[in-house]
């Protein structure tokens, strides 16, 4: 699947979704990413520890939110996907159910659309991604029939059916099947016992044919499990991230990136993920000969083991002048002999940086 311009590897990898609120008033961050500087300090954090990609939104869907206007919620996304746009290379998603919103954060440049109730809330809505060409993601959701009552005899095929419904109707809208990823809507539509079910659940999922995202991150099912408030979920956030990964979920949508990145990576490596496809690593630079520069020739070796992947991300954190020959010798090796494999570097200081782009260019 292509968002943005990236490929991804939704077959046999769980990337990471990185959440930027730019809300006075959502559930965990609101207020502290509502300006340009902060949004923009706050991606490239989430950058730097691994993020795929980044969802805006403008509007908080915290239990008992109170809407805004299609008019506010532009004014609060649309500089800030322009200014992501403009600084980073990092497919942007918009979190929004409201076609106008999402008509605004395209021509911005959005690379994605969110739609929190999966074409249903705006009869619009499917049109306007279908003319854009652009990929969605469609979550699942329900509105209260009465206090605490969704309307569920059969919850996991009740679920399966709604989002059956959901790709019903983007494909009568011109959407292709290819460009859509189902969301099954952990705390939405759902009581504390289908939020679990689901969890467990995920793998009934793939009948539907789409790749699958998980957002559980800090939410009130790990609260209510743990008995936390929302700044001290990290953990419980994991068990679902690792959860998702066996279930074979292509996305997790979280708050907490590195942490996150960390355990989707442990988690693989125990399920051999790395010899059936796997397509991006990460090396930290500092694990490697980081008390003396090396060889041509080990350079070479270290190369040689990652030729199986696409991408290879180089971070550089901890690594100071004794890491600058490795890192010499490295960009040069893949310069000349892996012209196919991207190279990203993170966590450079000013030398290193200037030496990568002199062996680059």
């Amino acid at each position: 699947m292509k968002i943005g311009n990236r490929e991804f590897d939704t077959l046999h990898h769980t990337y990471v979704v990185g959440i930027l609120n730019v809300t006075p008033d959502s559930f965990s961050d609101g207020g502290k990413w509502n300006t340009i500087d902060n949004a923009l300090y706050h991606v490239e954090r989430m950058i730097d520890e691994g993020m795929d990609i980044v969802d805006i939104g403008g509007e908080s869907t915290r239990p008992g939110y109170v809407q805004i206007s299609d008019e506010e919620e532009i004014k609060r996304v649309v500089p800030v996907i322009e200014a992501l746009k403009a600084r980073f290379d990092v497919p942007v998603s918009l979190d929004t159910y409201k076609s106008k919103v999402a008509e605004a954060g395209i021509l911005a440049g959005a690379d994605l659309i969110n739609d929190i109730w999966g074409l249903k809330y705006d009869g619009t809505m499917a049109r306007v991604i279908a003319k854009s060409g652009l990929p969605c993601c469609l979550m699942h959701n329900r509105s209260v029939a009465g206090k605490g009552d969704f309307g569920y005899v059969d919850f996991m095929q009740d679920m399966a059916a709604d989002l059956a419904q959901t790709l019903q109707i983007a494909a009568k809208a011109g959407i292709s099947k290819d460009k859509i990823i189902l969301d099954p809507g952990v705390g939405f539509g759902k009581s504390y016992e289908n939020n679990l079910e689901v969890i467990n659940c995920l793998e009934e999922l793939k009948v539907l044919g789409c790749p699958v995202l998980l957002g559980c991150s800090r939410k009130s099912v790990i609260g209510l499990t743990l008995d936390l408030p929302a700044d001290q979920r990290v953990e419980g956030t994991l068990v679902t991230t690792v959860f998702g990964v066996i279930k074979g979920c292509s996305f997790v949508r979280v708050h907490d990136v590195k942490e996150n990145v960390r355990a989707i990576r442990m988690a693989e490596a125990i399920l051999g993920r790395v010899e059936k496809g796997f397509t991006k690593t990460r090396i930290p630079m500092k694990n490697i000969f980081a008390t003396s520069p090396v060889s041509r020739s080990q350079a070479k070796q270290v190369c040689n083991r990652l030729e199986k992947f696409k991408e290879v991300v180089l971070d550089f954190e901890g690594i100071k002048w004794m890491g600058q020959g490795f890192a010499h010798q490295l960009f040069v090796v893949f310069a000349s002999d892996h012209p196919d494999i991207e190279l990203v570097p993170i966590n450079m200081n000013e030398d290193l940086t200037k030496m990568y782009r002199h062996v680059t260019q």
